[in-house]
């Protein structure tokens, strides 16, 4: 066993086994840890993959991109044939029937493999749909929750009891993670990455967060209640947060500006803090 270090460069033929303990979503890695085995005799290659988690996702992403690579290969290689001989005709070299039947066996299973990512990519489409269902629905369950957050364990739990499996929750808040969405407060806790950008600083002040309470929606706008004080006007190039929440007495907390436009009071969200209905 070793890490990446050990995949180029490396030439020791008697390597007939190479196993991949994760996939790798890297045509080029792919092929050059593969390359690893079969350097004198015939090798092969393993791939560990661990279902219903973003293994199958990246072990299809590299083997579409290999063979997108092959394609790409074998178009160059029938635009540079035929070239010019320089030099007497090679002698020729046929080749005897056992290499001729170990080349057909091989050939057999090389065509088997393409059928086989037919099912895999239906898995994987399927996969990371249920992953972004489940991000939208744990994302309004931090949003909720606010500052103050939410254990992961809870988070977790919640999202198994409406039918979310414990491995698209996990891939769902670790997606959540990546974007920006959510942060980690310590090792068992998240926030809303926007509640970080809520707290008071001395170059934004928490006193621009505004709680907004959706009346009424028209056509390219909507008029919303401002700390229960302000009626203003609120149109979607006003709006720099997540879609979904603008609807019928939805009620958020929001960083945003008050401005006016002729006679018309308006409000600019620039970022949504909290989801409170």
């Amino acid at each position: 066993m070793t890490t990446c270090i050990a995949e180029e460069g490396l030439d020791i033929p008697s390597v007939d086994l190479v196993v991949f303990y994760e996939p790798i979503p890297s045509e080029i890695r792919y092929i050059q840890r593969k390359g690893r085995t079969g350097r004198k005799t015939a090798g092969k290659a393993i791939i560990l993959a661990a279902n219903n988690t973003f293994d199958i996702a990246y072990l299809y992403a590299s083997r579409r991109r290999v063979e997108r690579m092959r394609k790409i290969t074998s178009t160059l290689n029938c635009e540079l044939n035929p070239l010019m001989r320089v030099g007497p005709k090679p002698e020729t070299n046929p080749m005897t029937i056992e290499e001729l039947r170990d080349l057909e066996k091989r050939a057999r299973i090389v065509a088997v493999e393409p059928k086989l990512i037919k099912p895999e990519e239906e898995k994987v489409k399927e996969f990371l749909r249920e992953v972004d269902k489940a991000s939208r629905y744990l994302w309004t369950k931090a949003m909720k929750a606010g500052s103050r957050g939410l254990l992961i364990e809870d988070l977790t739990e919640d999202a198994v009891e409406d039918g979310v499996t414990p491995a698209i929750a996990k891939a769902a808040i670790e997606r959540l993670e990546e974007t920006g969405q959510i942060s980690k407060v310590g090792w068992d806790r998240i926030v809303p990455a926007t509640s970080v950008l809520a707290k008071e600083t001395p170059t934004m002040p928490a006193r621009d967060v505004y709680e907004v309470y959706v009346e009424k929606i028209y056509p390219g706008s909507a008029v919303v209640l401002i700390n229960d004080k302000w009626r203003a006007r609120m149109t979607p190039d006003d709006f720099e947060g997540p879609q979904g929440i603008i609807k019928k007495d939805a009620r958020f907390k929001a960083r945003g500006t008050l401005y006016r436009n002729g006679n018309t009071l308006c409000f600019r969200v620039r970022h949504v803090t909290q989801i409170l209905s």
